[in-house]
Order: structure tokens, then sequence, then C-alpha cells
């Protein structure tokens, strides 16, 4: 799906256009797998989507960020109802993010369920939020991470929680994109599954700064992904 920001001016004005975020009009597009082009959707967003992070899927959903620098409006989740191709906004989890932009807000999909996760350097955590079948949120895990560099949000431009285990249901698996960790919230302790900076050779620890790996959770498949350039028509 791809989003884009055109300045319009509001109803009734006549002048040129200021850049603030009331005088932006956002389209958006979708893609869809079988099609040769994409299609601009009727829908309009009704907030600001966040795309500098990617979507989260559940329920036949698709899932972004508010944009808070656009407002305190633009401060919840924006949905994507795939089979409607329509979009709403959702209120966010009830966190106070800080005003230097510091603290993040990441969606992810945990055993079925929407999540988000509150990150903050300050106090170097993560707190992650889970939606209830009523439509409110509660706190599911919360992790103090200044005792691991790797992982503290402090350090780490993102921590994003991708699955929790399956055999104990306790365990979180974090990924920074230069490392991978199952944090234990009953005992707050972190096991480092894989970690970028210790792979490297001794004298190539800069060029970790510049490098980073994509970390997926698959199941097994008897279908083959469909490839857009294998076409049969």
């Amino acid at each position: 799906m791809e989003c884009q920001a055109v300045a319009a001016p509001r109803p009734g004005h006549p002048g040129p256009l200021p850049e603030l975020p009331g005088y932006l009009r956002f389209r958006s597009k979708v893609w869809p797998l079988r099609d040769l082009h994409p299609r601009t959707l009727a829908s309009r967003l009704p907030i600001p989507a966040a795309v500098d992070v990617p979507p989260v899927h559940v329920g036949g959903k698709m899932y972004w960020p508010g944009e808070p620098r656009f407002g305190a409006d633009a401060a919840g989740i924006l949905a994507f109802d795939i089979s409607t191709d329509t979009f709403e906004a959702m209120p966010a989890p009830p966190v106070l993010l800080d005003a230097d932009g510091s603290d993040r807000m990441i969606l992810s999909e945990l055993d079925g369920n929407l999540c988000a996760a509150h990150t903050s350097r300050s106090t170097e955590t993560v707190t992650v939020w889970i939606r209830n079948d009523g439509g409110g949120w509660m706190t599911q895990h919360a992790m103090q991470l200044e005792q691991w560099p790797e992982f503290s949000p402090r350090s780490a431009e993102l921590v994003v929680p991708v699955a929790v285990d399956p055999g104990d249901g306790r365990r979180v698996l974090l990924d920074t994109g230069k490392a991978l960790g199952y944090y234990d919230a009953c005992t707050g302790s972190l096991e480092t599954v894989y970690s970028l900076r210790s792979k490297m050779l001794l004298g190539d620890h800069y060029r970790v700064d510049h490098m980073f790996f994509i970390a997926a959770v698959c199941e097994d498949s008897l279908f083959r992904p469909y490839d857009r350039n294998c076409r049969l028509w």
C-alpha cells in the first residue's frame, strides 16, 4: 500500500498553503497481488500513518500507528479492512509519549492479538499492551532492559516484540535488527539468541552500525508463494 500527502487548502482559505498539518490531505493506493497496477482507494485516511515502521496484519485488517507529529488527533491507530478497502481510526493505549519524540509506539501481532509496544528511552523500558475483545487495552508485559544495552531503547533504534514462546507463554522474543533475545517476564532475565555484533570478526565491529538483519516468524505451508513475475496470462 502506498500513502501520499497532498497539500490542499482548507475550505474558504484563499491564500498560499502554509506548511501545517491541517493543510495536508492524505490519499492512498493499494496493489492487490494479482493486479497489474495499483488503484487509488475511495476511502480517505482518517488519520496520517507512521510509515517508518511496517504495518501489522491481524484478523483481516492491517494496522499502522498514527503519526503524532501531525497533532494529538493523529496519535491513534490506523486500521485498513482488506475485504472492504476501508479505513478507520481507533484509540491507542493510554500512554503518554515524550514531547521530544524519544518514545515510540510499535504495533505487533502476538498469539493472534493486536499488541502495541511502548518503548521509552528515558526509562529503558518496553511495555506491551494487548487489545481485548471489548476494544480496550490492558498491559500484558513490562520489560526493564537497562542491563542489556543491545536491547535497550536508549541504544537500539527499534525494539519489536515479534513472538511469545508457545511452551511457557511468558518469554517474549525481542528483535532490534541487530540482536534477537527472549525476555522472561517472570524472572526479569534476557537470553540472547543471536547478536550481529558477536558474529562480527575482531576489527569489524565498526561495520555493525551500518548493518542489520531481518527476522521473521513463519509457518510451514503446502502452497508456493505467488510470484508477480511468473504470470500465466
